[in-house]
C-alpha cells in the first residue's frame, strides 16, 4: 500500500483542527475551575500567546488539575462520549471516530507538581488566566520558558524513569535545566550518578581552604581571657577602696 503525502498546508489545517478541538475541551474544563498544566500549556498554550501564529508542536497528553472530585465529575459529565474512560483518570477524547488527544484527570486540593518550576504555572482556558503556584512570578515564568530554561525541584530525579522526563520533555527539546540551587546545567548525556553527585555536593558544600585563610582568626585563649578578667577585677577594687576613703 503506497503511503499518502501530505503537503504542509494539509498538515496545517489538520493540527489547527485539532488545537480548536482542545481548545474547547479545556475551556470546558476551566468552568468548573480545571487547570491545565505541563506540556500543553508550557509549549502549546505560552507559545500560541506569545507569536499567535507560530508553529507548534502537537502534545499527545494534557493534564488537568481539578481541586475535588465534584468539578471533575461535572466537568466529565458535559464532555458526555466524547471522553472515553482508558483507566483510571486516563481518558481519550473521540471526535468524528478519530483520537485527539489524552487527557489525564488529577485531583487534589494543592498542585500536583513537584519536579519543575515552569510548570508550577496553570491556566484557565474558560477565564483566560494564568497563575503560578511557585516563588517566582508569572512573568518571570513566562520568561523562563520563552529562553527554555528550568529548574529542578528538590530531588526530583531519583530514578530512571524521571530521568527519561527529564531528557525527553526538556535536554533533546533544547532546554538549559539545572538542580535547585545550582547554576550546573545538566549535560545531554546526563545519568544519576551525576545527578546524585550535584546533589551531595549541594547539601554537603566542600569548604575551601584557601578562603579559609582571609577569615578573622581568634586569637585569645582561656588563660588570656581569664587574666584579663581578674586585671579589670582588681583595676575596679582599687576605685572602689579611693571612694570609701574619701
Amino acid at each position: 500500500m503506497m503511503d499518502i503525502q501530505y503537503s504542509d498546508d494539509v498538515i496545517a489545517f489538520n493540527r489547527e483542527c485539532k488545537l480548536d478541538i482542545i481548545s474547547n475541551c479545556t475551556k470546558r474544563a476551566g468552568i468548573f475551575g480545571g487547570e491545565i498544566f505541563g506540556d500543553y500549556l508550557r509549549d502549546v498554550i505560552v507559545a500560541r500567546k506569545r507569536s499567535p501564529n507560530c508553529d507548534v508542536e502537537i502534545i499527545n497528553k494534557i493534564f488537568i488539575w481539578f481541586k475535588c472530585q465534584e468539578e471533575a465529575d461535572r466537568f466529565l459529565d458535559m464532555m458526555g462520549s466524547s471522553l472515553i474512560e482508558v483507566d483510571e483518570s486516563h481518558y481519550n477524547m473521540i471526535k468524528h471516530g478519530m483520537n485527539i488527544v489524552s487527557i489525564y484527570i488529577v485531583i487534589l486540593p494543592d498542585v500536583p507538581v513537584s519536579d519543575i518550576n515552569v510548570n508550577l504555572l496553570t491556566y484557565n482556558a474558560h477565564y483566560d488566566t494564568l497563575v503560578s503556584y511557585g516563588s517566582e512570578k508569572i512573568e518571570e515564568i513566562l520568561q523562563l520558558i520563552s529562553e527554555k530554561r528550568a529548574v529542578i525541584l528538590g530531588d526530583y530525579v531519583r530514578c530512571d524513569d524521571d530521568l527519561c522526563d527529564i531528557k525527553r520533555n526538556y535536554l533533546q527539546k533544547g532546554w538549559r535545566v539545572t538542580l535547585q540551587n545550582s547554576t550546573k546545567i545538566l549535560p545531554d548525556d546526563v545519568t544519576l550518578e551525576w545527578i546524585t553527585q550535584e546533589f551531595n555536593d549541594i547539601k554537603s558544600p566542600t569548604v575551601n581552604k584557601a578562603d579559609s585563610k582571609d577569615e578573622p582568626q581568634n586569637t585569645y585563649n582561656e588563660k588570656e581571657i581569664l587574666t584579663d578578667f581578674n586585671s579589670h577585677i582588681e583595676s575596679l577594687q582599687c576605685l572602689f577602696l579611693k571612694l570609701l576613703k574619701k
